[in-house]
């Protein structure tokens, strides 16, 4: 486990407060937690089932901020424990806009294909359908390095097509201008290089924006209305 950084510096937490933290969200499937080196700590279970639901439930947060899992057997990689990366993580996706009289199984999985790969462990059903009036979601296993997106073309079974905005839940730190998660604008190495380069050249009149990418992917209530609520006249 480490604490989810793509850009700045990444916030120090301590193995008492991590411990804390997850005992009290892991309720009886938390064990035990050691300190691997300062950033990377490693969690031990009673058993598979205990570590399979807390691995399938992500993500979760120590005081706000983001651990990545990773899965570990010391078998295999005794020897490289520091060097972990951390290159995935499982992310719940709600897709907003979507018709209810158009959605479907298939297309609520190409959904989650086109951001990431749909989560082996989540199998898609029908609750994920219609159990909520503005969105259908699912589970997918993003990169974590690659950005995301916010929205996605859908193309349905009687040849029409819609757009389908994305929320990241419990994600709050995505880059608006990259769509990298767990970072800002602020931090984006790939905005400041467009900066150092517009510097350098003296392009003083190009402006970089902050955001590029809708706000709706941290924050529901900016999904645009029309198509968080079309489908309620259906």
């Amino acid at each position: 486990m480490k604490v989810a950084c793509t850009g700045g510096t990444p916030r120090r937490i301590t193995q008492q407060a991590l411990e804390q933290a997850m005992a009290k969200a892991w309720k009886s499937s938390f064990y035990s937690i050691s300190q691997v080196s300062n950033t990377v700590f490693m969690a031990h279970f009673r058993n598979q089932e205990d570590m399979i639901w807390v691995y399938t439930r992500q993500p979760w947060s120590v005081n706000s901020e983001i651990m990545l899992l990773d899965w570990f057997d010391m078998n295999v990689h005794a020897s490289s424990k520091e060097d972990y990366k951390f290159e995935h993580i499982l992310v719940t996706i709600r897709a907003y806009g979507i018709h209810r009289n158009k959605r479907s199984l298939s297309l609520l999985e190409d959904i989650m294909n086109q951001v990431g790969v749909a989560s082996d462990y989540h199998i898609l059903q029908e609750n994920n359908l219609f159990t909520r009036q503005d969105y259908i979601w699912g589970v997918a296993n993003l990169k974590v390095g690659d950005p995301v997106k916010d929205r996605v073309i859908v193309n349905y079974s009687d040849n029409t097509n819609g757009i389908g905005y994305l929320h990241y839940e419990r994600i709050k730190r995505i880059c608006l201008f990259y769509g990298v998660l767990f970072h800002t604008a602020q931090n984006c190495n790939f905005r400041n290089s467009l900066i150092t380069k517009r510097a350098k050249s003296n392009q003083t009149d190009l402006h970089i924006p902050t955001q590029r990418f809708g706000q709706w992917i941290i924050d529901e209530d900016y999904v645009p209305t029309e198509d968080k609520t079309r489908h309620f006249n259906i």
